[in-house]
């Protein structure tokens, strides 16, 4: 079992994923995280209604930009991990208690070592939410693939 910090899991997978993918977009990568960290379910909303007024563009340049789309999957695959996660039950509860009273603090997972099962299993979810964003057959298997590409190598090596 490795503990990570979902916000740096996401950030770290994002950056990543935009340099190989869209490096045109890393000048605006800082940006658009500290909107996502500051407040992700207005971020979401802005996303999910166009975009507009993020980070002062409109709705149609939000629209082509890949950084929000690969911060809201990597996001969601994490969340659903830790949401299967029976160790991280408490954190869950304690988390949603302080949103509650609008205190911010760390969203810190304990992911298990994954099985080859697993894997293909959160695959299949990251592409699937890739497509809800309408990313391309393409690009919603190279985020599903660096988000796997993520989880493996945050992953202790296995014992023979």
């Amino acid at each position: 079992m490795v503990t990570l910090d979902q916000d740096q899991f996401t950030i770290t997978v994002t950056s990543t994923f935009i340099t190989q993918y869209a490096p045109e977009e890393l000048p605006l990568l800082p940006g658009i995280v500290e909107v996502f960290q500051h407040n992700p379910e207005k971020f979401l909303k802005k996303q999910n209604e166009g975009g507009e007024d993020l980070l002062g563009f409109g709705p149609a340049e939000v629209a082509t930009l890949l950084t929000p789309v690969v911060l809201l999957v990597t996001d969601a695959v994490i969340t659903a991990i830790a949401e299967k996660s029976a160790a991280s039950l408490v954190d869950r509860i304690v988390e949603r208690v302080k949103k509650l009273f609008g205190t911010h603090r760390k969203k810190i997972i304990q992911v298990p070592d994954l099985s080859k099962e697993q894997l293909t299993w959160i695959h299949e979810q990251a592409y699937s939410k890739a497509r809800t964003y309408n990313l391309s057959d393409n690009r919603a298997m190279q985020l599903a693939d660096s988000i796997i590409a993520g989880l493996v190598t945050s992953q202790p090596p296995k014992k023979p």
